[in-house]
C-alpha cells in the first residue's frame, strides 16, 4: 500500500477520531470494548434489529426505531404499527424465534460468512453485524467508506475498505472496527462539519 496515500488516510482518521469522541464518545467506546461474540440473546437481537433497520435507511432512523421494535419481541402486529417494511419485519420476527434455542443458534455464528445465512443480512451488512456483535473487529464497506477509499487511493473497491482500515488500525494501535466506526461517523456528518440530532447522546449509533 502506498505509504504517502496511507498517511493521508491516517490524517483523516485522526480528524474523525477527534470528532467521534466529541459527538459519539459512548458509541465509540461500546464498539471498542467488544471482545468476542455476545453471550446473551437480547444483546445480539438488539444489534441484529439495528443492522436490519439501518440497511438502506439513515442511521438516525434506525437508532430511533430500534428500541421500539426490540420491545415488541417479534410480535408482528405490534411491530407493524411502528414500521411498515414487511420484509424487514419478517426477518426480525424469524430471528426472535431463535431465542428458544439461543445456545445452538449462537454456536452456528462462527464466521462473517455464516452471518450471511441470516435473513436480510447481505454482503455489506454481514460485516456490520459481525462488528457490532463482537464476532470480529472489522470494517463495514458501506457507500461512505467506499467513496472515501476511492478518493484516497483512486480505486472504488469494497475490499479496499478492509485493507485501509486494517492498515490504519495497525499503525495507530487500534481495533479495525474502532477505526471504521470513527471514520464512518465523521464521513456521515459531512466530515465533521455538522452535528445532528444523533450527537451528544441524542441517538446511539452502531
Amino acid at each position: 500500500m502506498n505509504e504517502e496515500k496511507l498517511d493521508g488516510a491516517i490524517e483523516d482518521y485522526e480528524k474523525a477520531l477527534e470528532f467521534c469522541e466529541k459527538t459519539h464518545g459512548s458509541d465509540l467506546k461500546r464498539i471498542d470494548s467488544l471482545n468476542g461474540l455476545m453471550k446473551d440473546f437480547d444483546s445480539f437481537f438488539y444489534e441484529y434489529v439495528y443492522v436490519v433497520l439501518a440497511s438502506g435507511f439513515r442511521a438516525k432512523i434506525a437508532a430511533r426505531l430500534c428500541p421500539l421494535i426490540v420491545k415488541c419481541e417479534g410480535d408482528m402486529e405490534k411491530m407493524i404499527e411502528i414500521f411498515r417494511n414487511q420484509r424487514k419485519l419478517n426477518a426480525i420476527s424469524e430471528i426472535w424465534k431463535k431465542k428458544e434455542n439461543w445456545g445452538e443458534f449462537r454456536a452456528s455464528l462462527t464466521t462473517v460468512e455464516s452471518l450471511a445465512d441470516l435473513p436480510f443480512i447481505g454482503n455489506i451488512t454481514k460485516y456490520h453485524l459481525a462488528r457490532n456483535i463482537g464476532l470480529m473487529s472489522c470494517a463495514k464497506p458501506d457507500v461512505h467508506m467506499v467513496r472515501w477509499c476511492c478518493e484516497k487511493f483512486g480505486k472504488e473497491d469494497e475490499a479496499l475498505v478492509g485493507k485501509v482500515t486494517d492498515a490504519i488500525a495497525k499503525k495507530k494501535g487500534k481495533k479495525q472496527g474502532t477505526v471504521d466506526f470513527a471514520l464512518w461517523v465523521w464521513l456521515s456528518h459531512q466530515r465533521g462539519s455538522v452535528e445532528a440530532e444523533c450527537c451528544h447522546g441524542g441517538y446511539a449509533l452502531r
